[in-house]
């Protein structure tokens, strides 16, 4: 999808003050100490009961609105993605919407994992494309699976909670192309029990199909090569400075990273995954948080992210 016209005014990022060390779960035997030492970090945000996924969503919504100097009531999108279940999942869209005072928001939930926030920018960019009655859009994702959770060091989540408000106002990330690509065959590998909630069973660390590093890096090779396309640049373009990954393990990194270059992108690699671990829905928005106010004008910056069951995004936005 070709953007003009619209701007991430405000990324923020909230994670909790508690941290589970990966010695605490190798000491529980939920995973190896060899897994353990296939991550860049030896600690992952790990939320209270008191820190719920609610909390959480709307104290980061109120500090991207905050610094993006939106009035709530001029939200007129608002979408929240999230990985694991509550609750009252079934309604915190609309929820959030109320007790931040957006209240002529359409104000909806989604559903697509690890890339709940690409999908839920490209779902913004479409409709602020497309109805020039909406001015702001909003898209928030949290999860706080808490300290019971025993599956945490599978890909090393993180509990936290992100937003991001895209807008027609100049802002200081331009966004030029969100594209995406599926491969949902490998759903068919992941179990039938939801491994994301408390009290589900540690399992195995991996449950892909044999064949998922291929899946990935073709649905990774496919939007990469298409939003580099809407961008109007040739993949190897100077002007694309860096690309940044989801926020995973090295092993991961690594099949994507196989996949952008199966494109033509010869940017260097930009992990961040040490900054927080991998925030569940919320990694796009992370690393759109840490991009803001950095580079220098004119400089194009490729986002990568992915979700294992399998569909992959690319977003390419503008330093302005």
């Amino acid at each position: 999808m070709q953007v003009d016209g619209l701007y991430i005014n405000a990324a923020k990022v909230l994670l909790p003050p508690g941290r589970e060390p990966a010695g605490r779960a190798v000491g529980r035997g939920l995973i190896t100490a060899e897994h353990a030492a296939s991550f860049q970090v030896d600690e992952l945000p790990v939320a209270s009961p008191a820190e719920s996924t609610e909390l959480l969503a709307l104290a980061v919504a109120g500090s991207a609105l905050g610094d993006a100097a939106v009035r709530p009531e001029n939200v007129g999108l608002l979408v929240h993605a999230c990985v694991g279940d509550t609750s009252y999942e079934w309604k915190l869209a609309p929820r959030l919407a109320r007790l931040l005072g957006a209240d002529q928001a359409q104000a909806m939930g989604l559903r697509q994992n690890c890339n709940g926030s690409a999908a839920a920018l490209q779902l913004a960019a479409a409709h602020l494309l497309t109805e020039p009655r909406t001015s702001n859009c909003l898209v928030v994702t949290s999860d706080a699976l808490g300290p019971d959770w025993p599956r945490r060091w599978y890909l090393g989540y993180g509990d936290g909670a992100t937003a991001l408000l895209l807008s027609r106002r100049p802002g200081h990330l331009a966004l030029r192309s969100v594209a995406s690509s599926g491969r949902p065959g490998n759903e068919a590998h992941y179990p039938a029990w939801n491994p994301f909630r408390p009290g589900v069973p540690a399992g195995p660390t991996d449950e892909s199909s044999p064949q998922a590093g291929f899946l990935l890096r073709a649905a990774v090779r496919d939007a990469a090569q298409a939003a580099a396309a809407d961008a109007g640049i040739d993949p190897a373009d100077p002007r694309l400075r860096r690309v940044l990954v989801s926020r995973v393990r090295p092993a991961i990194v690594k099949v994507v990273m196989a996949g952008v270059r199966q494109a033509g992108v010869v940017a260097p690699e930009v992990d961040l995954a040490d900054r927080s671990g991998h925030l569940f829905a919320g990694d796009l928005t992370a690393n759109l948080a840490d991009l803001l106010g950095a580079g220098e004008t004119g400089d194009l910056t490729m986002i990568v992210n992915f979700t294992g069951d399998i569909s992959a995004t690319c977003v390419i936005v503008e330093t302005t």
